[in-house]
């Protein structure tokens, strides 16, 4: 996917009571690593579970897609990603 030009991927928490999501830059993790194993890498930042799954961000395909530019485009200005606008949470602030 990375391939395509995905640089994001949307996280689910599957967790008993969590359901925590976010999107996650991919950028930190190795370019030879196959998409779904961002899943082995990654916890929830909300209650730390390994429960996780990743997915395509088809938030930012769409977004990308209604600015007219297509799904290669830079993403809005205002979609904001963990790892890229805000640190990650295992990161200093």
């Amino acid at each position: 996917m990375r391939e395509q030009g995905e640089t994001t991927a949307a996280v689910f928490c599957h967790a008993r009571g969590c359901h925590h999501s976010a999107v996650i830059s991919t950028d930190r993790f190795p370019a030879d690593l196959p998409f779904p194993d961002i899943a082995l890498r990654v916890r929830c930042s909300a209650c730390g579970s390994r429960e996780v799954g990743v997915m395509k961000d088809m938030r930012a395909h769409y977004a990308r897609c209604r600015s007219g530019a297509g799904p290669m485009a830079e993403l809005p200005p205002d979609y904001r990603v963990i790892g890229r606008d805000v640190p990650w949470p295992d990161e200093q602030a």
